[in-house]
């Protein structure tokens, strides 16, 4: 937060716009198509899951509130960006904790039975949303101030996601259910659905992810050489 606060400051003292990368996390609990300006709804105070979610919200009011002193700034909500490189398969996001499983052979972890449902951005069309934001500051008054959701609106279990990676890989181990607090500890609290709305994205820069997941999974596992054979 203190790091965030400085660069803002030097910002505003320069009169340098900048673009803030938040999380879909802010969100926190809530289940509803999710808006710009929807509800945050937070857990238990004890859950260690929110102090991300917390720091990133605390973020993007630090810059709304230097915005009443001349700030430009754009804040960019990511929802579960995925591709190659971005973590190490085993570690990290969904996607790459399947590919680790893939890799050693191991039945694809599905916490809880695979119910909860997400959406899915491949990382080039979300580097491409972002740059877009970027240099629309001081061009484009329809970005300044706002924070925008950059992702897909398609709703996506996360046994689905784990067949159809089993499926683009021909992997052959198949999933395995774990129950939530073994997999991730006592205090385990997960979000049963995370999806979010991409108009005002959509309006203000006529940007539209259109890379469905199976076409992203089929690209990354490929330069990955980790796609079945047709």
């Amino acid at each position: 937060i203190m790091g965030t606060r400085l660069v803002f400051d030097a910002c505003l003292k320069h009169d340098r716009p900048v673009l803030f990368t938040s999380s879909s996390e802010v969100y926190g609990t809530n289940t509803s198509v999710l808006h710009e300006d929807s509800d945050r709804i937070y857990g238990r105070y004890t859950s260690p899951r929110w102090s991300y979610a917390i720091s990133k919200a605390v973020g993007e009011q630090y810059a709304h509130a230097l915005a009443r002193e001349g700030l430009q700034h754009v804040t960019t909500r990511y929802f579960n960006v995925y591709g190659p490189g971005l973590d190490r398969p085993g570690a990290g996001r969904v996607v790459s904790k399947f590919l680790g499983c893939i890799q050693e052979g191991r039945p694809l972890t599905l916490v809880d039975g695979g119910v909860a449902i997400r959406s899915f951005c491949y990382v080039d069309e979300a580097i491409d949303a972002t740059a877009q934001l970027a240099l629309s500051l001081g061009v484009n008054d329809r970005t300044v101030g706002r924070a925008f959701n950059i992702g897909r609106a398609e709703a996506v279990s996360m046994r689905t996601l784990a067949e159809l990676m089993i499926e683009l890989s021909g992997h052959t181990a198949g999933t395995v259910d774990v129950s939530g607090e073994s997999h991730f500890g006592a205090g385990f609290q997960d979000i049963p659905k995370r999806v979010p709305s991409t108009q005002a994205l959509r309006e203000a820069i006529g940007f539209e992810a259109t890379i469905g997941l199976r076409e992203g999974l089929s690209m990354m596992l490929q330069r990955l050489g980790m796609l079945r054979e047709q």
